[in-house]
């Protein structure tokens, strides 16, 4: 890999990564399932690691 190549993960990586998030939202919405704050920091951590690098490559790139 060349210096300064940027790395993103596969798009389908991503969508699977970021799914627990509103899964979670909705489960506890609905009232099915009570949300914690660990499953909150793990959806989160999820989410974030799953858009992060897509957010980054946009920025310096300007592509979508």
């Amino acid at each position: 890999m060349a210096s300064g190549a940027l790395v993103t993960l596969p798009v389908i990586v991503s969508i699977i990564m970021a799914l627990p998030l509103p899964v979670d939202w909705t489960l506890q919405r609905a009232g099915i399932l009570e949300s914690t704050n660990a499953r909150r920091f793990v959806t989160g951590l999820l989410f974030g690691f799953a858009l992060t690098p897509h957010s980054i490559y946009i920025s310096i790139t300007g592509e979508i």
